[in-house]
């Protein structure tokens, strides 16, 4: 029986896989009611850049399934590090199911913001990968900003290569990054990734043109500002990663 495998980012972002085993009564994420001081949920006031990787149907889909992509073209100031600890899958139309279950900690780090040119880097790793299996990928050219006030979107057209025990898979993704600065950290914080293409001959990622949409499960889904993330799982758990569910099976807590 194929494992769930949890996944160590490197470079820009990576998230063809997804963690997580254990039930989850996932709500928070939500966003709050918008203002005149946040950006639009439902509007389409987005860069030249963000149009070019991501089409206005996949934005569509994506919120039609529970996601929250602010639009504008005002964002925050982002920097630091964040934890998301209690990591919930919300929505899968894979055909794996895995809505409702948890995933792997990880976390999040902005850095090189240029508001000027709406770009940033992203990059992320899972929290203590028991598995050692690698996915790595790296697209510096296209991680873009999107959003107003307090109120963000980031957009990474993502090309990688996830490599196991069952031979290597290379992909491109959108991933999706969505919240709201708060003082301790980012509310509201939701993540998406969509699968564009892959050559995938062990089948080791979700399908083209299907997603999945995690937020953190804390009160108010805050993700915390960290500078050195630690690990809350048990010793042996077994973690899954968000775009890789390998074979069609669920993998097992340990």
């Amino acid at each position: 029986m194929k494992k769930i495998i949890a996944i160590l980012c490197t470079g820009i972002l990576c998230f063809s896989l997804i963690p997580g085993c254990k039930k989850s009564n996932a709500g928070p994420g939500t966003p709050a009611n918008t203002d005149s001081t946040t950006a639009s949920t439902t509007g389409n006031n987005f860069s030249d850049s963000i149009k070019n990787i991501v089409p206005q149907p996949i934005i569509d889909s994506l919120r039609s399934w529970g996601m929250t992509i602010y639009d504008g073209q005002q964002p925050p100031t982002l920097s630091g590090s964040y934890l998301v600890v209690t990591d919930s899958c919300v929505f899968d139309n894979s055909g794996y199911n895995e809505a409702g279950r948890l995933f792997d900690e990880y976390q999040y780090t902005f850095s090189a913001e240029n508001l000027s040119k709406l770009t940033i880097t992203l990059s992320a790793k899972a929290i203590d990968d028991p598995n050692g299996d690698t996915d790595a990928a790296v697209d510096s050219t296209a991680t873009f900003l999107a959003g107003t006030g307090n109120s963000f979107t980031i957009f990474a057209q993502v090309k990688g290569a996830a490599t196991t025990g069952y031979g290597t898979s290379t992909y491109t993704e959108i991933n999706i990054v969505s919240g709201q600065i708060a003082s301790d950290g980012i509310a509201h914080f939701q993540f998406a990734i969509y699968m564009q293409q892959k050559d995938d001959p062990s089948n080791q990622l979700i399908g083209v043109n299907t997603s999945r949409i995690f937020v953190d499960g804390d009160p108010d889904g805050l993700a915390r500002q960290v500078t050195n993330a630690t690990t809350s799982f048990s010793p042996g758990q077994r973690q899954i990663d968000p775009a890789r569910i390998i074979g069609g099976t669920t993998g097992s807590v340990k």
